[in-house]
């Protein structure tokens, strides 16, 4: 009985792990460390841009603006910006025009999420409109080509989720099989 549930303990850290692994946070990591290391004037304003992942690869992103007034130097709240993303060679936008929204949970972040489909230099043309004024700034980045290792580590997740949902089946299977055994006499003429 003691094995039992230590093995149910290990089956169900093992799956609480694989989940974690599996499951990615919602990309909001403005709280976790976020860099917003470029910056360029636009208009009244001063647009400062985060990304995750950091630096920037292909697939989902997440683009993350932060806008300054430049007279006060307080952050602008309820700015309505637009984002359009131009690829390596490319004359017509890859991305956009695009809003960027509001973070729910700190009003002060603007977030775009998006995909990227190529590596190479990005242009993103970011415009802003609030009380101050309009303002426009491009953002020049560089975007890498995908790790593999994320491929080969969600891999593994999974695979250890599906073995784990297997052993916990199987034991619970051969538990209930145990309740049902039947012996039999028999007749003797």
């Amino acid at each position: 009985m003691v094995v039992k549930s230590m093995v149910s303990g290990l089956i169900s850290v093992a799956i609480i792990a694989a989940l974690v692994v599996i499951v990615p946070p919602a990309v909001q990591s403005h709280g976790e460390g976020m860099e917003f290391t470029n910056r360029e004037f636009a208009g009244p304003y001063e647009v400062a841009i985060g990304t995750a992942p950091d630096p920037l690869a292909v697939g989902k992103v997440l683009i993350s603006f932060v806008v300054i007034e430049m007279s006060s130097r307080t952050v602008v709240l309820g700015a309505d910006i637009n984002v359009t993303g131009r690829g390596p060679d490319a004359r017509i936008p890859d991305i956009g025009p695009a809003p960027a929204f509001e973070d729910p949970t700190d009003p002060s972040f603007y977030d775009l999420n998006t995909s990227i489909d190529r590596k190479g230099e990005w242009t993103f043309d970011v415009s802003v409109s609030a009380e101050p004024g309009d303002g426009d700034a491009v953002f020049v980045l560089e975007v890498a080509e995908s790790s593999a290792i994320t491929g080969i580590i969600t891999l593994v997740a999974v695979l250890v989720v599906v073995a784990a949902i297997g052993v916990a089946l199987r034991m619970f299977l051969k538990e209930k099989g145990k309740g049902r055994r039947v012996k039999r006499r028999r007749k003797t003429a």
